[in-house]
């Protein structure tokens, strides 16, 4: 508050000063000086107001407590078109580097495409809202970032059944991740890598997202309250699904030249206000957000288009997945 108290204090100064200037008859502008320090030295505390630690609030978009440069080139982002992809075109893995077999398991969007007609226009009404783009099944683009998440269930046809459901209702076309990985290590591709996945929560347009079936272990501020499946199953001695995650990562990271610190968590990218780093980079994936709600440019919409809810700038979702246990281990052994 005090960065905001000096600001508004500089900016009435100088308007003050301003009023003073321009009612003398002549215009004493000798006071030029001064009043142009005061501007810029108010502007310097906006741009440099540090994000204020609040919880998070599902409420109308706020107006202070946001660095007002950050919000503006977030803002720039998001009128950008999808970028144009730079590398050879990827659809759909075979196998690692390692050899390690990927099986192709295509969601109904991509399998039968003609027979999810409600689900594609869902998913072009998404984009069209958050990112400002149309037909955006039909645009090629390629992952700058891999965003790891956990199913929370321990079955990986239980997970694609999600994925691959049909109905009309289904918000906005429901969501989806490129790949999933079992708890016996097999990887399996639900969606070309040339086309976006819905539900990388803020970086859909760019990010590339593996599921790890199983679920993830939970904390309370510093305290952990739940341990999980998938780590459960690493420190028991079965390190055939990490392996098979590592091995997709590093996959994924050689054809598109995406560094490590551009591997985040789901929980990562739903909290990433106060966080601060190059490991991960967290400012690279600040600059890199376009979604129209993560900006809180728009609000969520229902299925028939009506706004639904505001959330707070920049951090909209409550997520723990795949685990902080689990994301320690695998940039430990990248």
């Amino acid at each position: 508050m005090i960065y905001h108290a000096f600001s508004i204090c500089f900016t009435l100064l100088a308007l003050a000063l301003l009023c003073l200037t321009t009612t003398r008859q002549p215009a004493r502008w000798s006071y030029a000086p001064g009043l142009i320090l005061l501007g810029v030295m108010a502007l310097f505390l906006h741009l440099t107001t540090p994000p204020e630690p609040v919880a998070i609030y599902r409420t109308h978009p706020p107006i202070l407590g946001v660095r007002a440069g950050l919000k503006l080139g977030l803002w720039i982002q998001s009128l950008l078109p999808p970028p144009r992809p730079k590398h050879p075109q990827h659809t759909w893995l075979r196998q690692t580097l390692d050899g390690h077999p990927v099986t192709a398991r295509p969601i109904v969007l991509f399998r039968q495409p003609q027979a999810a007609s409600f689900r594609r226009a869902g998913v072009n009404y998404s984009f069209a809202h958050r990112f400002g783009w149309c037909c955006i099944l039909d645009t090629p683009t390629e992952p700058q970032a891999i965003i790891v998440h956990s199913t929370e269930g321990e079955n990986e046809a239980h997970a694609f059944a999600i994925f691959d459901r049909n109905q009309s209702d289904q918000y906005l076309g429901g969501i989806w991740t490129h790949f999933s990985v079992s708890p016996e290590g097999e990887i399996f591709q639900y969606g070309p890598l040339n086309r976006i996945s819905k539900g990388q929560a803020g970086l859909d347009d760019i990010g590339v997202g593996i599921e790890i079936v199983g679920h993830a272990s939970l904390w309370e501020g510093d305290t952990q309250t739940k341990v999980g499946s998938i780590i459960t199953r690493y420190q028991q001695g079965n390190t055939a699904q990490l392996n098979a995650v590592l091995a997709l990562i590093k996959t994924l990271q050689a054809h598109y030249e995406i560094p490590t610190e551009r591997i985040y968590s789901h929980e990562e990218l739903g909290h990433i206000r106060d966080l601060y780093g190059q490991n991960p980079n967290y400012q690279w994936l600040r600059e890199h957000i376009r979604d129209g709600v993560y900006l809180n440019k728009v609000p969520t919409v229902d299925e028939n288009g009506a706004p639904r809810t505001w959330y707070d700038f920049l951090e909209p979702y409550d997520r723990q997945d795949p685990g902080r246990d689990v994301m320690g281990i695998l940039r430990q052994r990248l």
